[in-house]
């Protein structure tokens, strides 16, 4: 059994990639820890703000992670969200493509 790591995905970050991160750890929807954090940014004074930027200069980075092997490739959680978000059909296997559909 492989231990959770927290990290920052700086790969598909909208500011530091902490939100993508606590995501991928919780295995959460990235919106929706996105939109937590923002909400709570308002109500916490500043407090979210500091934690989020203190999290942001700490956590080691996806790709650090992977270059040194601490870190498997795999897709997360949103990832998958993500892609099924911007696609209509689910994925097809190369061999089920039929070449006669392409024919000019």
């Amino acid at each position: 059994m492989m231990s959770k790591i927290l990290y920052r995905d700086d790969q598909n970050a909208a500011v530091f990639g902490v939100c993508k991160g606590l995501a991928d750890y919780f295995e959460v929807d990235v919106s929706l820890v996105r939109i937590l954090t923002l909400v709570s940014f308002f109500f916490s004074v500043g407090t979210v703000f500091l934690v989020y930027f203190i999290m942001g200069l700490v956590l080691p980075s996806k790709t650090r992670l992977i270059r040194e092997g601490r870190l498997k490739r795999r897709a997360s959680y949103s990832d998958y969200n993500e892609t099924r978000r911007y696609t209509k059909k689910e994925p097809v296997d190369e061999y089920e493509i039929d070449p006669d559909d392409y024919k000019l």
